[in-house]
């Protein structure tokens, strides 16, 4: 399930997480801090969450496309696992719904 910031849904799904979407950015923050911009994965500094998918929440880097990519970085609401995924496709941004 993908659920977009500003829902009904999402706001349920965080309350059922053990990490805030603040806890999550910081892990994520961390996490690039220790690998540094060597780690290839980093093309911009500025990471957006817009979305839940399953129990991660999904940063990515903004695109000139028609949604949200899911490559991007994941962090486990409940465990806190940091990891970045490459994910063919995308999502549409909340107002194109």
């Amino acid at each position: 399930m993908i659920y977009y910031v500003g829902t009904q849904e999402y706001a349920s799904k965080v309350a059922g997480l053990k990490l805030s979407p603040e806890d999550a950015g910081q892990l994520l923050a961390k996490q690039i801090s220790e690998e540094g911009p060597s780690a290839g994965k980093l093309q911009s500094a500025y990471w957006s969450h817009q979305l839940i998918v399953g129990d991660c929440y999904h940063f990515f880097t903004k695109q000139k496309t028609d949604g949200i990519p899911l490559t991007g970085w994941y962090v486990d609401g409940n465990t806190g696992k940091v990891e970045f995924r490459k994910v063919e496709g995308s999502v549409p941004y909340p107002k194109q719904k």
